[in-house]
């Protein structure tokens, strides 16, 4: 399925100019044709939209992703967060030409500040080059947002991983207790 044309990548508010990498490359914003799928906004919303869009009930366009591979994506109009842990949509901000504004104003939240000031020369190429940051321990679960719970894992693997996590935890009530199989 192909979401975005060239020609129409103004209308999702978003400019060919603002793909890249932001805050110590700890937010991507994804472009359109890009030479790798890591980087191709409809690549990775194929990707994601064949995996959740069962949990969602909707397809979505997927404009970025931070740290741990959470997607930025816009739905209705407005750019909402995408947890690949829970498959749970929040909504950013109203109006998708201010993604970046939103981001700074959480800050620590979109960037785990904590985590980002602490990445090696080496981390930072690697979340260039199509790797983010997944929990050894599940955050959903209790994980902590600490640099000794994390490790890199190529962006697709990454959504696969937590996709599983996500499909088993989907509909289940807090406080469920859960054996969380790697699918």
């Amino acid at each position: 399925m192909k979401l975005i044309k060239s020609s129409s990548f103004k209308t999702h508010g978003l400019y060919i100019e603002d793909s890249g990498y932001y805050f110590n490359n700890s937010i991507h914003i994804y472009g359109n044709n890009a030479t790798e799928t890591f980087n191709d906004i409809n690549s990775v919303s194929n990707f994601v939209n064949e995996r959740f869009k069962n949990i969602l009930q909707k397809e979505l366009v997927c404009v970025g992703q931070d740290l741990f591979g959470n997607q930025f994506v816009i739905e209705n109009d407005l750019i909402s967060f995408l947890n690949i842990e829970s498959g749970e949509l929040t909504e950013v901000c109203s109006d998708r030409r201010y993604l970046i504004d939103a981001i700074e104003k959480d800050f620590d939240y979109f960037t785990v500040r904590n985590i980002s000031e602490k990445l090696s020369h080496t981390d930072i190429i690697q979340l260039a080059n199509g790797f983010r940051f997944c929990p050894k321990f599940p955050f959903v679960l209790g994980g902590e947002y600490e640099f000794n719970n994390i490790y890199l894992k190529e962006c697709f693997s990454n959504i696969d991983l937590n996709f599983s996590i996500a499909f088993q935890m989907h509909n289940l009530p807090d406080g469920t207790k859960v054996k969380i199989k790697i699918l």
